[in-house]
């Protein structure tokens, strides 16, 4: 009987030697697991905040100017009011005519485009101004498809990234517009679809476990090409 009960106490005592461990180790791992699951979940908060603030309005329009038109230098009215720049290709083979926009109209070297988009958006680069003679009418052309989406644009990527790598100052704007809890931290890099990079924003002397996710993307660059890339987000 002594014996069978010096085995119970043993039995019992291994128990709860081995109930104590249990939660000695739940009680160390628990916070880091809740560290980690809340990096997760910032990294991917920013992934939808900072494709947010790469996107812009992009406006597309077709046009198909009649064979009688003979000028190779035309304007027409903008089908759209507003002063953002424009870009405008020959649908055929997509090279970009030379355009300025002025007084609502646009002015446009079509050589010998018929076929021609007009796309519009305040992320694209102002063309030397000209002016043409002819101007179309309604009569000269057929009007195709008008199409507003948002799309991430190269520029906004890039100047977001110089901003933030301006200074200390400038990058807490950023978390604070981003609204990044206080005691994390972020960056993120831009490449095209070989991985060469674009845009990064500076490194940091880190002394933590760094989150990285990488998402593919669809950019717009300054020739309202459609380009493939990636975003890379780092958290710590």
């Amino acid at each position: 009987m002594i014996y069978k009960k010096a085995s119970h106490v043993g039995v019992i005592l291994s128990f709860v030697i081995f109930i104590t461990f249990i939660i000695f180790l739940y009680s160390a791992i628990e916070p880091m697991t809740k560290v980690q699951r809340g990096k997760q979940d910032l990294v991917k908060y920013l992934k939808t905040a900072l494709i947010n603030e790469f996107k812009e309005n992009l406006t597309s329009v077709s046009i198909a100017i009649k064979d009688s038109v003979s000028s190779f230098c035309v304007k027409i009215n903008s089908f759209e009011d507003t002063e953002e720049n424009t870009i405008v290709k020959n649908i055929e083979n997509n090279e970009v005519l030379s355009s300025y926009l002025k007084d609502n109209k646009i002015n446009i070297k079509r050589n010998q485009a018929q076929n021609i988009k007009i796309y519009y958006s305040k992320e694209f680069p102002k063309e030397d101004s000209f002016s043409c003679n002819y101007e179309l009418s309604e009569d000269d052309y057929t009007l195709g498809s008008i199409r507003t989406t948002k799309e991430i644009f190269k520029s906004k990527i890039i100047n977001l990234t110089e901003f933030i790598n301006e200074g200390d100052s400038n990058y807490n704007e950023i978390k604070k517009q981003l609204k990044i809890p206080p005691g994390s931290e972020f960056g993120f890099s831009f490449e095209d679809s070989e991985k060469k990079e674009i845009a990064k924003t500076k490194e940091k002397n880190i002394s933590t476990n760094i989150y990285v996710e990488e998402i593919p993307i669809q950019y717009i660059d300054s020739e309202a090409n459609i380009n493939p890339g990636f975003l890379r987000i780092r958290v710590w």
